[in-house]
Formats: C-alpha cells, sequence, structure tokens
C-alpha cells in the first residue's frame, strides 16, 4: 500500500506507473527477500488500512505526530 502523490517518496509518472525512493527501497527488498509486490494506491489512511487488515505493508513518506504514533510503524529513514 503506498500514495501516489508524494514526489520523490513515490509518485506515477507520465504512463500511471508508481515511481519512486520508497517504491525502489521496496522493489529491492522484495526482490531480495523473494516475495511479490501487488501495489494498492491508498489516501492518507493508510495506518487505518493496516489496523483492519486491507492491506499486509505499507511503503509511504508521512508526518507523524505524537497522537498518530503506534507500535505498528517501522524505524524512520531522512533523507537530507
Amino acid at each position: 500500500m503506498t500514495a501516489s502523490d508524494y514526489a520523490p517518496f513515490e509518485f506515477t509518472d507520465d504512463e500511471g506507473n508508481l515511481k519512486g525512493i520508497d517504491i525502489e527501497i521496496l522493489e529491492a527488498i522484495a526482490e531480495e527477500a523473494g516475495f511479490k509486490i501487488d501495489y494498492k494506491i491508498m489516501p492518507s489512511s493508510g495506518l487505518q488500512a493496516l489496523e483492519s487488515n486491507q492491506a499486509d505493508g505499507m511503503i509511504a513518506a508521512m508526518g507523524i505526530t505524537m497522537k498518530e504514533k503506534r507500535p505498528l510503524i517501522s524505524q524512520t529513514f531522512i533523507l537530507k
């Protein structure tokens, strides 16, 4: 699950393909670990989709407030 409107992290190109830093990271992980990715583009309610089992995972750039911080969120990374 990802967003499609937050370049350079995740976005759709002119042909409608998902592109971006997060997509490249996830595809490298999937290749190394040997699993297939079935992308679902979701709105900003991605965390709720994870909690309600509508998705198995999520990769997206997002801001997190202390109220929203949940244990299911992995270590974040920051690009400078």
